[in-house]
């Protein structure tokens, strides 16, 4: 399924039908009539290809929990993701690239970002063609951060091109390839 676009009001009301709300106290909450929550609540079916709310309850919840107010906190969705992980005959380098192409949901998306688990060292890292800045360097955890020259509102296309090298600690070879999920180097 694609995430739809919906508008301010029907992410309002969406959450409510994830909760399971009626129709005439999600009326009465956000104060319009119970047949405005109707006309919204038959327009968010449609977008998701649904003939009821109990119909479309799996992708209504889905939807919720990876863009809604409290969610996951994603405004992306993929339409494509394509990894390349090239890892030298003697496992002591890695060369990635990380396509994607898809759409804003939901909010205005500002910056790139990438998180990544702290077992290997990464250089040459450019996002779109851009070297980011570390906004986070724990022990365990990296993120990097590209600002957007012209930041990307709701339905607009967003491709994202990441490339980097990785390198494991002094004296060892890459164990584990991670995107995601680990594969160990011995299935590849």
């Amino acid at each position: 399924m694609r995430a739809p676009i919906l508008t301010k009001r029907e992410f309002q009301i969406i959450e409510y039908l994830a909760a399971g709300i009626t129709r005439d106290e999600i009326a009465r909450d956000i104060k319009v009539s119970p047949e405005t929550v109707k006309l919204h609540t038959k327009n968010i079916l449609r977008k998701f290809d649904s003939a009821s709310v109990r119909d479309g309850a799996a992708d209504i919840q889905a939807f919720v929990r990876a863009y809604g107010k409290n969610g996951l906190g994603h405004q992306i969705f993929n339409t494509s993701v394509t990894v390349t992980a090239v890892i030298d005959p003697d496992k002591k380098r890695a060369q990635w690239e990380i396509k994607s192409q898809g759409y804003v949901v939901c909010g205005v998306v500002k910056d790139l970002t990438l998180a990544t688990i702290k077992h290997n060292h990464l250089t040459n890292l450019l996002m779109n063609g851009v070297v980011p800045e570390i906004v986070t360097n724990s022990s365990s955890l990296a993120e990097y951060r590209v600002v957007l020259d012209c930041p990307l509102d709701q339905g607009k296309p967003i491709d994202r091109f990441t490339n980097f090298t990785e390198w494991p600690p002094k004296e060892a070879a890459i164990q584990e390839i991670s995107y995601m999920t680990g594969t160990p180097c011995s299935q590849l």
